[in-house]
């Protein structure tokens, strides 16, 4: 079961309130891993990079380069996975690799259709 959750701008330090969006690392749409970092942030004092706090897809970005927000404000919403789907994407994964050779090939469109429709392959 997919479910969505909000990308917040974390406590930087003790007096910082506040943070101004410098530049975003990843799109609309595209994969994030646990604490890969996703977008860059600066302060008075510095910059910093923000990291995905969950393993997902980047489905929506709130806060546009050059605005200013709060510590807690969301920044960007994260669609993740229930464990059985993050389980079932790593089996596709797998199934990439297999040699061509073999009866159970699938070809890189038909698993990444696999992927995008969240379906695990089974095999005997």
């Amino acid at each position: 079961m997919k479910k969505e959750i909000f990308i917040q701008l974390p406590k930087l330090g003790e007096s910082i309130v506040s943070a101004t969006v410098v530049k975003w690392l990843k799109n609309e749409g595209d994969e994030v891993f646990l604490d890969e970092p996703i977008l860059e942030v600066s302060t008075d004092k510095v910059n910093s990079e923000i990291p995905a706090p969950e393993k997902g897809f980047l489905k929506k970005i709130l806060v546009p380069v050059d605005s200013e927000v709060d510590v807690g404000a969301p920044l960007a919403v994260l669609e993740v996975f229930s464990k059985n789907e993050q389980n079932c994407a790593n089996e596709v994964m797998t199934k990439s690799s297999v040699s061509q050779d073999r009866d159970d090939f699938l070809s890189p469109a038909v698993l990444s259709l696999m992927r995008e429709s969240n379906i695990c392959p089974s095999y005997a």
